[in-house]
């Protein structure tokens, strides 16, 4: 009895340590917790103006993974040959309000594909890049370099709203003027829809106005080509954005099953060992 019990003990252990680890198709080297995508994005709308019924759309560069607690990174562009980027469309303005400083926007909707590639891809194709390597419609959820690559679907989501009490608010903004290209900032919450990644990430641990929400970013944004603003100048986006994209990495539900099983069988080991000393 006493050899099972350091055998059950041993399978117990390294089933622990399997369950820290993360077998994602991002490598993070077995962390688990609160992460931050840093990323650059680039976006225009549908017309030169932010008016009711313009629609945002763009890409997403991922620049690192951070322990948003140690500010480490834990993945950067290009290691271990992966890179990450994004496709987004569907965020459609909805009201614009003026204040005394700009102006503020609701907006409706906001669909994200993250994909994961071995090559990274040129965002100074600029809205072109909707238009080449198979892609054919400007503002679509396809773009050279990212979607047509062979590389994986690694997460989807949608916006949701949670930033202001508006129930329809999915991305609340504040710009600097209406006509394009501008400057401010934006917010929104978003849950997972699919992905091949879809499950190592948590649900619900992020807290809006309305239901628990799966991620959280925060963005600050400034014209293309203006003074002062970092971007794409070689290209036709209106808006360059940068800041992070908060979630939550879990353990991978077979690791979690692996564990249940281990503490299932310490327990029945324990049982027996207690009747056996009856």
């Amino acid at each position: 009895m006493k050899v099972g019990a350091i055998l059950l003990g041993a399978t117990l252990a390294t089933t622990l340590a399997c369950s820290g680890a993360k077998a994602g198709l991002i490598d993070l080297n077995g962390y688990i917790g609160p992460v931050q995508f840093k990323f650059q994005n680039y976006e225009s709308f549908t017309g030169n103006t932010i008016t009711p019924g313009a629609m945002d759309f763009g890409v997403v560069k991922v620049t690192s993974i951070v322990n948003p607690v140690t500010g480490t990174n834990l993945w950067v562009q290009g290691q271990g040959g992966q890179f990450l980027a994004a496709v987004f469309n569907g965020i459609t303005v909805n009201t614009v309000t003026p204040t005394s400083s700009g102006f503020v926007t609701t907006n409706t909707g906001g669909t994200f594909q993250l994909w994961l590639d071995s090559a990274d891809f040129d965002p100074t194709q600029g809205t072109s890049g909707y238009m080449t390597g198979g892609c054919s419609t400007v503002g679509s959820l396809c773009y050279n370099g990212i979607t047509n690559t062979g590389g994986i679907d690694l997460v989807d989501f949608n916006l949701v709203p949670g930033t202001t009490s508006d129930p329809t608010n999915t991305l609340n903004a504040t710009v600097s003027t209406t006509t394009l290209p501008t400057s401010g900032s934006a917010e929104g919450f978003a849950d997972i829809t699919g992905g091949a990644d879809a499950s190592e990430f948590g649900r619900g641990d992020f807290t809006t106005l309305f239901a628990p929400a799966d991620l959280h970013f925060l963005n600050d944004f400034c014209g293309n080509g203006q003074p002062g603003c970092v971007g794409p100048t070689s290209s036709d986006w209106q808006l360059f954005s940068h800041d992070p994209l908060d979630a939550v990495v879990v353990p991978e539900p077979a690791s979690l099953a692996l564990l249940g099983t281990a503490l299932l069988g310490f327990g029945s080991l324990a049982r027996r060992r207690i009747r056996l000393r009856k």
